[in-house]
């Protein structure tokens, strides 16, 4: 037997964009309620846990969360053997636990008197335009909106009728002790043959690390990152590993469209992520405010849901796409053509100039500054030159 329940707005997913959102609903006055599928909020964990300084300040979560401070960046090259070193000064970035900082939000959020329901998995929905029904196990629930906030490797979102992200790639990450590592540097390696879409990664934890890969079979990569880079050689053989983490990283940029009747979708779920990096958070604050705006107007006076698309892609979308392009070129070369390019970035300054522009979430204004300066230097190689320009056309024409 199933029992009916009706909030103005249903929030399927409990991680950050889910519980940023409901909190932002609660300053305008709005009802809803969280509706979480597993026991505690932030757990499994599936990401690196890294986000720049100015997401840090724009996230009301608890010091506690704060593992590391990162000063910048080393990042190799495919042999290993050439590299970019991007350092600050003052710290630019924070490792954060996610269980915490999840927590964190979830707390905030009960205080906001959001009422957050745990092992509540949505199974189905009736989707309209006024109302909408979602389907749980043990009873019913009706909402005027739903903001499905779930993940991309969700199968919900789909439910409601939303497409599927383009560029999920799976992810595996193990944390290690006993790692040589600087303790304020993150570490970057490039290869498209192992790492195709993205790159693998070493992150400091406090007194651990945490490497991780992106590939179609990550087990393996992971295995030759760890066994035959030349980068880690000689740096692992006495490593204790405590634990791994699997998931998936999104890079192939946001959905077109984050509205569907009376239903919302945000985060992972609309592809809401950097797609040079696959890092989502950047964006959770401003979408979840931007969303929260839009869900009240929508509900106190009947304007519509799909401007919170158009706000959106206005707050964000130079930077998203100058990002989706910078993707979509490095994707296209090889390793071979990856090595020439640390060579001309380190000729070029980028390391200083990086440094100067500070802002690793903003990043349109650094690409197109440097996108001029790597033509000119791959014009005098024109095998690579006419590998770059039919990345870039890729970048510029593909949807």
């Amino acid at each position: 037997m199933t029992h009916a329940q009706a909030v103005n707005v249903a929030v399927i997913g409990g991680g950050p964009y889910g519980l940023l959102y409901s909190i932002e609903l609660s300053k305008l006055s709005i009802q809803s309620a969280v509706f979480e599928e597993h026991e505690r909020i932030g757990e499994p964990e599936h990401c690196a846990g890294l986000i720049s300084v100015n997401t840090l300040k724009s996230l009301p979560f608890s010091e506690r969360a704060v593992l590391s401070r990162i000063k910048g960046a080393v990042i190799y090259s495919p042999s290993g053997k050439k590299r970019i070193i991007v350092r600050a000064k003052s710290h630019v970035a924070v490792v954060v636990d996610r269980k915490v900082l999840d927590s964190s939000l979830a707390e905030l959020a009960e205080e906001s008197e959001v009422a957050i329901l745990r092992k509540e998995k949505a199974l189905s929905i009736s989707l309209g335009r006024t109302q909408s029904k979602i389907l749980f196990k043990n009873h019913v629930v009706r909402a005027e909106v739903v903001a499905v906030a779930t993940g991309a490797a969700r199968s919900f979102p789909r439910l409601a009728g939303f497409s599927v992200p383009r560029g999920i790639i799976p992810a595996l990450q193990v944390d290690v002790k006993g790692v040589d590592h600087e303790e304020d540097m993150v570490e970057v390696y490039l290869s498209n043959k192992v790492f195709p879409g993205l790159f693998g990664w070493l992150v400091p934890r406090g007194d651990a690390v945490r490497i991780g890969v992106t590939a179609p079979n990550p087990l393996l990569a992971l295995k030759w990152l760890l066994d035959k880079y030349n980068a880690l050689r000689g740096r692992v053989n006495r490593a204790r590993v405590i634990s791994y983490i699997g998931g998936a990283v999104i890079t192939g940029g946001p959905l077109k469209e984050f509205t569907r009747l009376s239903a919302i979708v945000l985060g992972d779920s609309a592809g809401q992520t950097k797609p040079t990096t696959g890092g989502g958070l950047a964006f959770a604050r401003d979408t979840a405010r931007i969303a929260a705006k839009v869900t009240a107007e929508y509900l106190e006076e009947g304007l519509s849901l799909e401007r919170y698309t158009s706000t959106w892609w206005k707050t964000y979308g130079k930077d998203v796409r100058a990002m989706l392009t910078l993707r979509r070129a490095l994707n296209g070369l090889s390793d071979r053509e990856l090595e020439t390019l640390i060579e001309v970035l380190v000729k070029e300054g980028f390391e200083e100039e990086a440094v100067e522009w500070g802002d690793m979430d903003r990043q349109a204004g650094l690409i197109y500054r440097f996108a001029p300066r790597l033509l000119k230097h791959f014009i005098k190689k024109p095998h690579l030159f006419f590998s770059v320009i039919s990345s870039l056309a890729r970048a510029f024409f593909l949807p």
